[in-house]
């Protein structure tokens, strides 16, 4: 009977155990420890998370408390009322900022005049440097 060059289900050949010669044939420069791998993923869900935070309106430590309302996410709203209702906010604010620098000016003339009439008088020249009721020679 002549021996099969292929094993197939009614004529198998046994070859014998494989000899193992103890050399590496991997490469083992790229090696990444299971411990390094586990972190990587777990730094990396950790990322993903916050990422998938970042794509909401509220923030990482707010909580939603049913009061936060995006008016662009409402029905028939398009960007022209978001730039009319951006331009009216940006009004608003300089408004408030004008009328701010306006009431830290007045009320840094305010201390300047207030520092200026509690100056003693008796450095100026030609002032009386006689206590009142005295007469000055």
């Amino acid at each position: 009977m002549a021996v099969p060059m292929f094993n197939n289900p009614y004529e198998w050949k046994d070859n014998g155990p494989e000899v193992n010669s103890g050399e590496l044939i991997t490469e083992q420069a790229g090696y990444i420890s299971p411990k390094e791998q586990i972190e990587g993923m777990i730094m990396a869900g950790e990322r993903l998370a916050e990422y998938r935070r970042e794509m909401f309106d509220i923030g990482r430590d707010e909580e939603d408390d049913g009061t936060f309302l995006d008016p662009t996410r409402a029905p028939n709203y398009d960007l022209v009322d978001a730039q009319r209702d951006a331009e009216r906010l940006k009004k608003k604010l300089a408004k408030k900022k004008a009328q701010k620098e306006k009431t830290e000016t007045e009320k840094l003339v305010d201390e300047a005049i207030d520092e200026t009439s509690q100056t003693p008088e008796k450095n100026t020249p030609g002032a009386a440097t006689a206590a009142p009721g005295e007469v000055q020679k």
